[in-house]
């Protein structure tokens, strides 16, 4: 059984414009990338305890190490903000003319 209903009309060029960036807007990855800076910063504080208390050597390099990924996971958060906007900007643009037809 199939629950495909065939359009009354064809979709328009912008109509399948609009439809195309809205997919590919999707396949740009942003999920993860939004909770990684977060996870970072609970490792880091995580280390730091576990390592003072227990005086365990490293430490320093090895949260000097990961405040460097965090640094470079919060620039990639930015990255994807700064692209996840543009996309909403050139969505909102094709939508408005395809509803000005």
């Amino acid at each position: 059984m199939s629950l495909h209903i065939p359009p009354t009309q064809e979709l328009t060029e912008k109509e399948r414009l609009l439809a195309a960036l809205i997919g590919l807007d999707q396949h740009i990855p942003s999920g993860y990338q939004t909770a990684i800076p977060l996870r970072l910063a609970q490792a880091i504080a995580t280390v730091e305890k576990l390592f003072t208390d227990h005086e365990l050597p490293m430490r320093e390099a090895l949260v000097s190490e990961m405040r460097l990924w965090l640094d470079h996971a919060e620039h990639g958060l930015r990255l994807v903000q700064q692209c996840d906007q543009l996309m909403q900007m050139a969505i909102r643009t094709v939508d408005s003319q395809t509803q000005s037809r």
